[in-house]
């Protein structure tokens, strides 16, 4: 195992723990039944809010128009896929003309790891989460936590993040996450300096989740 993947293999470890958390699994149930099955649609007004690219742009910008494409056009099933599949997403949000891997050392804020582990962390991750069934819900942070760590492609890995996770969580029947900062999103990356759990994250998302619905319903 390349070095630089140690992190990442011990946040991954975090999903093995969560599994025994009886009161994350009934704080989901019941936001689960709080929600009760409503459909819900990707608010991608939520995005001007967690992008500085976003911030400012009008819906006639390309970055924008970009955005709308992706969200009717792509669809992920949570299952094992090959790393290209999630470079096509990013280059759709992005609207590149070719899929565009990571290939510098970013600075020492953000110890990622290196290019050339990208591939080898990645099937790590795949490995893990999908060789036995884990909580689905948790194990869906846990693939989009650690695949912001690992930081493969060259921009926007925290916008892909955040969509992959809407996307995601909007296929099993729950909200999208509520406006949020855009470097509050990104301190579920256990990468900083600063070692933020899987379990902060799911209990981070769950209130998020749990906000959305109550603005919901109190419109």
């Amino acid at each position: 195992m390349h070095p630089d993947l140690k992190i990442i293999q011990n946040s991954l470890e975090e999903l093995e723990s969560l599994q025994g958390n009886s009161f994350l699994k009934e704080a989901y149930d019941e936001l689960v039944e709080f929600n009760a099955q409503q459909r819900w649609p990707l608010d991608l007004a939520n995005y001007r809010n967690t992008s500085v690219t976003l911030r400012q742009a009008t819906d006639a910008d390309p970055a924008w128009l970009y955005l709308q494409e992706a969200s009717r056009d792509f669809n992920i099933y949570f299952q094992k896929q090959d790393l290209s599949v999630y470079f096509r997403l990013n280059q759709k949000i992005l609207g590149l003309q070719a899929p565009q891997i990571r290939k510098i050392i970013l600075s020492e804020h953000y110890p990622f790891p290196k290019p050339e582990a990208l591939q080898e962390g990645f099937e790590m991750i795949q490995d893990f989460i999908f060789r036995k069934n884990y909580h689905p819900f948790f194990a869906r942070l846990s693939f989009v936590q650690n695949l912001n760590s690992l930081h493969p492609f060259s921009d926007g890995n925290g916008r892909t993040s955040r969509f992959l996770l809407e996307h995601w969580l909007i296929q099993m029947s729950l909200p999208p996450l509520h406006c949020r900062a855009e470097i509050d999103f990104l301190t579920a990356n256990p990468t900083n300096q600063i070692h933020f759990t899987l379990e902060s994250f799911v209990i981070s998302t769950l209130l998020s989740m749990k906000r959305s619905i109550e603005e919901k319903e109190s419109v």
